[in-house]
């Protein structure tokens, strides 16, 4: 028994570990003409079935378990003698959307100290160096490859969203380690790594949720030692704000980020602040033309039948209509009403169980917040798997 347990904690921790490399070789599988199956689908899709498995195993009321898989089940009739949606991209969908409740039920339950600050640290500078590297060998995903005149460098991952998104949640457990340690090296290095991925990447996402990191962190600082700031050391603090401004007012017009915004508010004749008054400028600067098409799905949706309404459009019609990129929106449209309440009620039932405080919670709610403002993040298996992660370190460095 404790030898399949040593096993199972083994493959855990190589799966985790692995997550960049997965998303790395699902990039390279995305662009070529080779007709195999995708390895992200392979393993997440294995990972779902063997926590699954897990899950029933351990669990002594198994009323979440079975609510999900019978709605699978009631769900796979629906598209199969209702729609002509694609069987395989629905249930695929369903794996993805369902993937976040089961990943924060199991590592609810599950235990693994090796899986500690440390360790997502590593991981964080193999996403970080699988952007840098590949940019210096002149390989990987521009933002240009899919945005004629969109700037912005992907490295080895297909999508800037999921990227974003994953750095972004990393990087608070990736500074709360090196806080940690005394390696001003170690400390450097990823600092220059961090800001290179970050003017690489150039997304509104990663700029703006590392500038609330940062503003997180120098909050967290003054809470703990404010009795311990004279004056000479306020001095200190504002020459440091002051320079890092400054750093900033300089190194932003060179941005990706900066020259995305900037042909964007000349494309749609934004001259200054009040413009913004206007909802189609916010829709088009802010939330990308989101809202715009949210609207045209929800029109749709609304004039759809009972049924529709009860299960949904499904992924199909979306990806036809093209997906808002709001997560929330994109889960009701894709499953309806019925499909809907499942996934709110499992996630609520299962979050009212969870003690998740600190920077992983903070981590948590950042990451939930960013999935208000663009897509890939609550529906993406390679980011939802972190939300289950930050209860499992909780844990742990609770002890």
């Amino acid at each position: 028994m404790k030898s399949s347990k040593k096993i199972f904690d083994k493959l855990i921790i190589l799966y985790i570990f692995l997550q960049p490399f997965i998303d790395a070789i699902t990039m390279y599988q995305i662009r070529s003409t080779l007709n195999i199956p995708s390895i992200s689908v392979v393993l997440r899709g294995l990972f779902l079935i063997i926590i699954v498995v897990w899950l029933y195993k351990n669990s002594k009321k198994k009323h979440l378990i079975y609510l999900i898989i019978g709605y699978f089940i009631i769900d796979c009739i629906y598209i199969f003698f209702f729609t002509s949606n694609s069987l395989y991209q629905e249930i695929a969908n369903l794996f993805q959307i369902f993937y976040l409740p089961f990943v924060l039920y199991f590592f609810m339950k599950y235990e693994n100290s090796v899986i500690n600050d440390k360790f997502i640290f590593q991981i964080y500078l193999v996403y970080l160096n699988l952007i840098i590297i590949p940019y210096f060998l002149n390989i990987g995903v521009y933002a240009s490859d899919y945005y004629v005149g969109k700037s912005g460098y992907y490295g080895l991952f297909n999508g800037g969203n999921e990227i974003s998104a994953i750095i972004l949640g990393l990087m608070p457990i990736a500074i709360k380690y090196l806080v940690g340690i005394k390696n001003n090296f170690l400390r450097i290095i990823t600092l220059i790594e961090t800001i290179f991925c970050i003017y690489l990447i150039g997304t509104k996402t990663i700029l703006l949720g590392s500038i609330i990191v940062i503003i997180y962190f120098i909050f967290k600082w003054l809470y703990h030692n404010y009795q311990k700031i004279n004056k000479k050391n306020l001095v200190k603090i504002l020459i440091l704000a002051f320079l890092v401004l400054l750093v900033g007012y300089l190194v932003l017009p060179m941005t990706p980020l900066y020259k995305n915004i900037y042909l964007a508010l000349k494309f749609f004749n934004v001259n200054s602040i009040g413009d913004f008054a206007n909802l189609d400028v916010i829709d088009n600067i802010i939330f990308s033309g989101r809202l715009n098409i949210l609207a045209n799905i929800n029109e749709i949706y609304n004039d759809s039948s009972l049924l529709v309404h009860l299960f949904g459009l499904g992924e199909t019609t979306l990806l036809n209509l093209k997906l808002v990129e709001i997560d929330i929106f994109d889960i009701f449209y894709s499953i309806g009403l019925i499909g809907f309440l499942i996934y709110i009620v499992t996630n609520i039932l299962i979050l009212k169980k969870i003690k998740i405080d600190g920077t992983y919670k903070f981590s948590f709610i950042l990451l939930v917040i960013v999935s208000l403002f663009t897509g890939h993040i609550l529906t993406s298996t390679c980011v939802s798997l972190y939300f289950g992660i930050y209860v499992l370190l909780n844990k742990n460095n609770s002890r």
